[in-house]
């Protein structure tokens, strides 16, 4: 009898492990291979950025630090789309617009050199050319999105900013851009002293 149970469980665990083997060969061919390529990048990325950035200071990086700081002094973070800021260009292009139509007929002047900007607001120009400028801002808002892509994760873009708002570390570019070097604030001005003197 307990042979009997000896060779069921053998058996059930062979067949488990047929099983977990076809569904592991299915996923290594569509997901596995992908997640591995990922891992590897990530992890490549988290090593470049280690040999890439020295850390001179007494504080501790952690590793999204590091990755950050592996961008590159050069990096620049997309910015969000401002819907505000947007509507506030196209009413700038349509004033501008609309002067050129309202001043068409003078001649050009130079203007003053320290004139104040000028809050007028000329009056409606063609109605070509406000069908054009309607036309540019229905395109514009049906065209640009509500919020653009970021280039950095929500954690990365809060390490950049508390590394950006942090005053005790200095992160300058080594010599003949061999890297980044993260040092103590007070270290570096006391070598600038000591080197000037």
């Amino acid at each position: 009898m307990k042979q009997q149970n000896a060779n069921d469980s053998i058996e059930r665990h062979k067949t488990k492990n047929r099983y977990r083997n076809k569904i592991n060969v299915h996923v290594s061919d569509s997901h596995r291979s992908r997640f591995l390529k990922s891992l590897r990048k990530t992890t490549n990325n988290h090593v470049d950025s280690m040999t890439y950035v020295t850390n001179l200071s007494h504080k501790q990086l952690t590793m999204t630090q590091y990755r950050v700081l592996g961008l590159g002094l050069t990096f620049v973070p997309s910015r969000m789309t401002n819907r505000e800021s947007q509507s506030e260009s196209i009413s700038r292009f349509e004033r501008s617009n609309r002067i050129k139509y309202f001043f068409r007929n003078q001649p050009q002047r130079e203007p003053h050199p320290f004139r104040p900007k000028s809050t007028w607001e000329p009056p409606v120009a063609s109605p070509e050319i406000e069908s054009y400028l309607k036309r540019v801002r229905s395109t514009i808002d049906n065209h640009i999105p509500n919020v653009s892509r970021s280039n950095l994760t929500h954690r990365e873009r809060k390490t950049l900013n508390e590394l950006a708002s942090n005053q005790s570390l200095v992160i300058k570019s080594a010599d003949k851009g061999s890297g980044i070097v993260v040092e103590d604030g007070d270290k570096y001005i006391q070598a600038g002293i000591n080197h000037n003197y």
